[in-house]
């Protein structure tokens, strides 16, 4: 499968999870997914009556037939709540931002939407219509629509015309498009070139929903969340929004601040959380990566890494636990895991661990293995489900020593480490860190 149909022939493989997998193939093909039962009624419920304390006595209408004169919207969401977060991070649409979207990129608008009784339709459009390159072309961005309410023909569903990612010149006509019906609970997935529109209302009730869009992170935002969000609230946002908002290098440096890379500013952070702090370690390696020669083809470890997923971990115990599913590239002739993949994964993977105990003045400046020894119990099939278990078994002042093993999900170990590291007490030029 290649990005062809979008315009560029950039090649990529489908993922190998079957849920995500086929949420691609839908998008690539019709430009959006609809993803039911992404969050719950409960979850909807709180959402809408948020909008309504938010809204108060007084609303404030759209200012033009694009916003809907008959439509209340809420700007700045995430200066004024933090009920809308949990949204931002929904994984199967970060998951979709992923495969589609170049690493490292931001929200350009969140709002809330509510379009009341006797609106009438939206004109269609595309989200990155101001974008000046032929059509088609790959994704600048995408968007989603969150369902608070069941979405209906009557009530103003979002109304898309599929396939239309894919047009060169052509503008959408209304009797194009299809609703897309679905209940609370449900995201529209979809990619920035895509004709689409908000229906007319004309059911007696309004419709409460949200927007959250995505754009590269080479891209001025529409909304620029830096000065629309009092920064003293961002301890209390997750840190993956913040990085989403704008408060990360887009590697080599744009966006820096006092050169600093965003390694330097992530280990003086000491209220990071366990788990954020390895997912930090595994962006670092993963997103934006470059080599000497300027080029931006996946490394070895890059490709191997970006389908690794951190399922818990623990500042008390220590440990981590990662899951994959073995792909292709990582397997060698007879369709097995090969063994240099292991230990590029096990390397990586109990190296990601020590983020969790970094601190200024030790592991701040990075690490380097002396000695990694391998053990080989058993073979992983090319397409099997494992987890990988990480533990910090010991520390001291200047070495480390961590240990992992790749298990199948019924808990045999197939293959184990024991990991040396030596602390570095300044990071040379040509660290990998």
């Amino acid at each position: 499968m290649t990005f062809g149909i979008l315009a560029e022939s950039t090649e990529k493989p489908l993922p190998s999870d079957p849920t995500l997998r086929e949420d691609v193939k839908h998008v690539l093909e019709n430009g959006y997914v609809i993803i039911r039962d992404c969050f719950s009624k409960e979850e909807a419920a709180e959402a809408k009556a948020e909008m309504d304390r938010l809204t108060g006595k007084d609303p404030i209408h759209g200012r033009n037939a694009f916003e809907g004169f008959n439509t209340i919207r809420i700007y700045s969401l995430l200066n004024k709540s933090r009920v809308f977060d949990k949204f931002a991070i929904l994984p199967r649409v970060l998951a979709l931002n992923d495969y589609f979207l170049e690493p490292g990129y931001n929200i350009t608008v969140y709002q809330t939407i509510q379009i009341a009784p006797g609106e009438v339709a939206q004109p269609l459009h595309y989200d990155d219509i101001f974008i000046r390159r032929p059509r088609p072309r790959a994704p600048y961005g995408s968007a989603i629509m969150l369902a608070f309410d069941d979405y209906t023909e009557e009530n103003g569903a979002t109304r898309v015309i599929p396939g239309s990612h894919k047009w060169a010149d052509r503008k959408g006509k209304d009797e194009e498009t299809i609703p897309c019906v679905c209940p609370a609970g449900s995201v529209i997935f979809f990619l920035s070139g895509l004709w689409h529109g908000a229906g007319p209302n004309t059911s007696s009730r309004p419709r409460y929903s949200a927007t959250l869009q995505f754009c590269s992170p080479y891209i001025r935002p529409i909304e620029n969340q830096i000065l629309a969000v009092d920064p003293r609230k961002l301890k209390d946002i997750p840190k993956k929004i913040v990085d989403m908002m704008g408060y990360r290098t887009y590697r080599p440096f744009v966006g820096y601040d006092y050169a600093q890379s965003q390694f330097e500013n992530f280990w003086g952070s000491p209220q990071a959380e366990a788990e954020e702090r390895i997912r930090h370690v595994l962006r670092f390696f993963t997103e934006n990566s470059s080599n000497k020669d300027g080029s931006t083809e996946d490394r070895f470890e890059t490709a191997g890494l970006r389908l690794v997923t951190l399922k818990s971990a623990s500042l008390d115990t220590r440990s981590a636990t990662f899951s994959l599913t073995i792909p292709p590239q990582l397997c060698s002739k007879f369709r097995t895991l090969h063994g240099a993949a292991s230990a590029m994964l096990l390397d990586m993977l109990t190296s990601a661990c020590l983020s969790m105990i970094a601190k200024p003045g030790y592991l701040d400046a990075g690490h380097v293995t002396r000695s990694l020894i391998m053990t080989y119990l058993r073979p992983v099939q090319e397409g099997e489900k494992v987890e990988v278990e990480c533990r910090i078994v010991a520390t001291g002042k200047h070495i480390v020593n961590l240990s992992g093993e790749i298990k199948t999900l019924d808990g045999k170990i197939c293959v184990s480490c024991v990991h040396d590291k030596v602390i570095l007490e300044k990071a040379p030029p040509t660290s990998k860190l």
